[in-house]
């Protein structure tokens, strides 16, 4: 009998182990061996550098939080352990050699370890600066420049090199080769941009645009070198804008995309909602913005500069030749910005070697209009055409070469650009706060603690820059003449409007096509597509095959609507009422159209109109600073 009990209990215990077992096994994937034994003891812990590196980044993102987290037991090491470690990294101006341990003994194949050198100069204060840790005078420095290496088939970054005032030279970057090559990496690219530093080195190593690549100085393989094209379309964008260009005796200037602006500026529903006028002109810091090139040079302003020079909206002379000439551009870059294998069926945003023919094709019409292309009041080709040329060789030798060696069918070629480091010094100045121009000596501290504190995602299976995949919304607002806010009061449903509603002319009507797709796309309603055999519009004028037309029955309802929403507030919006949507939803009770239609057409209505009379403010408030600075 005692022998029953005792295994009665003996089974009991077995079941309990069991389920601490299945509880401890949760926790282990959260917490490391070490932070187990820290929860159970108060004793001296000795931490891993993988703990050490994996606390300085969590203290990085918030030290007020990672402080409290200490406070209410988290079992973390001490902030006083973290700057301790910190402390013992020597990290000084040249190749930074402790920087590819961090990654050398990481779970890569040979094919992960295939990188690019990307190189470029940040500004840093000019200052005289007391270094405490090696009891030194630092003297006043210009720029810093910094060399990363990136992984081509494996996403991870890594900063290998840097140092104060120093051009990159090829006996620099040689000794960086011949130590990345050392250490189990193999680099098979170049990335810069074409500052007059950058080019001195191309002609130091014999670069050209059919000798796009120099000698591996350990292996004896081709490293081929590439321009930053996101650079190179800001160059475009601002020698277009500056100049204008002449291809094939044709001149083409920034008016024609001005006049195509001004003739879609009559409704806050435009096609031209990619570009403002003075996202056209930013002057200053603002031209060095991507994202302004990007707009003037995409398939959507391509499209309404040919649209409305069709309809006869446009007086300037050789507009079909600048639409051919942006959708060319946009084309071009998008077979360099490939972020995924796959995105859709158009060749050119697929990686580049899965529509080789198309793709090729794209590059070789590129490189032939630069070649001919002329900028006004400019002799000779600019560095923007040479760099062009120079990246659509390397990049087609690249890919073959690349098969040859690692056995790849296709290149993902967001991964050979100058992003990376970009980013890499949007997080160097973030780390300082408000303080975002770093010295010589906060930059190496803030470098010593990148490196530390972010180095998880150097080898991390998932991609530094994600594919924006959200649907792009092709409509903006207009450029009103007055802010003109209607009163807060909110207007009787049955009442009769006094708002005057004018018809839609063509440009304002091809607007709200586009307003109406976005409908049928977030609605995946198939009751409101067009049928094949109804007449040509705006939306078959834009589309590659991808957007979704309404049908005609729809696009009258969404005409009524619009009539609703104008009537119930003219040229501002209601303000202050709590049943903004409720009360238009109210007033269309009478048409004919799905609620959920009615509610997301009068939502993003809203949005369209709020964000046009910002811009109204934004342009109001800007005028009087400047008219302010004129009086005083």
């Amino acid at each position: 009998e005692e022998v029953a009990v005792l295994k009665s209990k003996l089974s009991l215990i077995e079941k309990e182990n069991e389920q601490l077992k299945c509880q401890l096994a949760g926790v282990t994937e959260v917490f490391s061996q070490n932070q187990i034994k820290k929860m159970n003891s108060k004793k001296r812990i000795n931490w891993s550098l993988c703990e050490i590196s994996s606390a300085i980044s969590m203290y990085a993102a918030g030290p007020r939080a990672y402080r409290l987290s200490l406070k209410r037991g988290f079992p973390y090491p001490a902030v006083s352990t973290l700057k301790q470690w910190l402390r013992k990294i020597k990290l000084e101006p040249g190749i930074l050699k402790k920087s590819l341990k961090i990654i050398e003994y990481a779970d890569m194949s040979e094919k992960d370890r295939v990188c690019t050198i990307v190189f470029d100069e940040m500004k840093v204060r000019k200052e005289y600066q007391y270094d405490q840790s090696n009891d030194c005078i630092i003297k006043p420095y210009d720029y810093v420049q910094v060399v990363l290496i990136k992984g081509i088939f494996k996403s991870w970054k890594q900063p290998i090199f840097y140092n104060f005032d120093c051009k990159m030279t090829s006996l620099i970057l040689m000794d960086i080769i011949k130590f990345v090559e050392d250490s189990g990496f193999h680099v098979v690219a170049m990335v810069s941009d074409l500052g007059g530093a950058n080019r001195g080195l191309h002609n130091e190593l014999n670069i050209s645009e059919n000798k796009p690549y120099f000698e591996n100085p350990r292996n004896k393989e081709n490293i081929f070198v590439l321009a930053d094209v996101p650079h190179l379309l800001k160059l475009i964008r601002n020698n277009f804008v500056d100049h204008g260009f002449i291809i094939k005796d044709k001149l083409i200037k920034k008016d024609i995309v001005e006049q195509a602006i001004q003739a879609t500026s009559s409704s806050d529903l435009k096609i031209t909602h990619k570009l403002t006028l003075d996202q056209l002109h930013v002057a200053g810091p603002q031209r060095q913005r991507v994202k302004y090139a990007a707009k003037l040079f995409s398939h959507t302003m391509s499209s309404a500069i040919s649209r409305c020079g069709t309809l006869g909206s446009l007086t300037a002379e050789n507009w079909v030749d600048c639409a051919d000439f942006f959708k060319l551009v946009n084309d071009w870059f998008d077979v360099f910005n490939v972020s995924s294998p796959v995105t859709d069926s158009r060749a050119r945003n697929r990686a580049y070697g899965l529509a080789l023919e198309e793709q090729n094709k794209i590059l070789d019409k590129m490189s032939e209009v630069m070649k001919e292309l002329q900028v006004i009041d400019s002799r000779g080709k600019l560095p923007f055409q040479k760099g062009i040329l120079l990246s659509n060789s390397a990049l087609k030798m690249l890919l073959e070469d690349l098969k040859r060696r690692f056995s790849i069918q296709y290149l993902l070629t967001r991964r050979i650009n100058q992003d990376v480091i970009e980013n890499f010094f949007g997080v160097i100045r973030a780390k300082g706060g408000l303080h975002d121009h770093p010295s010589p000596l906060e930059f190496k501290y803030r470098l010593r603690s990148f490196l530390l504190g972010r180095n998880e995602g150097a080898y991390s299976d998932f991609s530094n820059v994600e594919l924006d995949d959200t649907p792009d919304i092709p409509l903006s607002g207009t450029l009103i003449k007055k802010l003109n806010i209607t009163p807060e009061d909110s207007a009787d449903p049955n009442e009769e409007s006094s708002v005057l509603i004018k018809d839609l002319n063509e440009l304002e009507y091809d607007g709200l096509e586009n307003l109406a797709g976005f409908v049928c796309h977030k609605l995946k309603d198939n009751t409101l597509l067009s049928s094949s055999d109804q007449s040509f519009t705006w939306t078959d004028h834009l589309s590659e095959g991808g957007l979704s037309k309404p049908s005609s029955t729809f696009m009258s309802q969404i005409e009524e609507l619009n009539k609703v929403f104008l009537e119930a507030n003219g040229d501002g919006i209601v303000c202050g009422e709590k049943r903004f949507i409720t009360d238009l939803l109210l007033r269309s009770t009478s048409i004919d159209c799905p609620i959920k239609a009615k509610r997301l057409f009068f939502r993003s209505r809203m949005f369209f109109r709020i964000k046009e009379l910002n811009a109204v403010l934004k342009a109001q408030n800007a005028r009087k600073r400047k008219w302010k600075k004129i009086v005083t």
